[in-house]
């Protein structure tokens, strides 16, 4: 039995037009992406103090702006309070952020890497801070 060349110009015509149509449909904006986020180094441990996060600089970042500029800049960035600024053994700083802000500060291209701050003791125990210290009661929804 023989197709009829009819039905199968049809088919071949209305095909052709399917793809054409779909090949100029006009592509969907797209969405805006979420910043991106890197890691943060020390997260979890049990001596991690909540909130509280060191940022250490790529020695290029801070040759071409100089450590001030940078440390204002990058806080602002993601609404972090400095809490200290470093100036020699390493550039950088310590502040108060959210696990988020310091995730976005990590994949920045002027930080070597961020790290979460811990206590430490001087006999090599360390321990989670209590909340009567304060510091162990905060929530992430506290670090601002």
């Amino acid at each position: 039995m023989r197709p009829d060349i009819r039905l199968v110009g049809a088919v071949a015509v209305a095909m052709s037009t399917l793809l054409a149509a779909c090949g100029s449909a006009p592509v969907p904006a797209s969405r805006p992406t979420a910043p991106s986020e890197g890691t943060v180094l020390a997260t979890g441990s049990p001596a991690a103090i909540p909130c509280s996060y060191i940022v250490v600089f790529t020695d290029d970042a801070v040759s071409t702006t100089g450590v001030d500029p940078l440390i204002d800049n990058l806080a602002a960035k993601v609404g972090a309070k400095i809490d200290r600024r470093y100036y020699n053994v390493l550039k950088g700083f310590a502040a108060t952020m959210s696990e988020q802000a310091a995730r976005q500060l990590a994949a920045d291209p002027a930080v070597k890497y961020v790290e979460q701050n811990q206590v430490s003791s001087g006999d090599a125990v360390t321990r989670q801070p209590t909340p009567s210290s304060g510091s162990a009661a905060l929530s992430p929804g506290d670090c601002g």
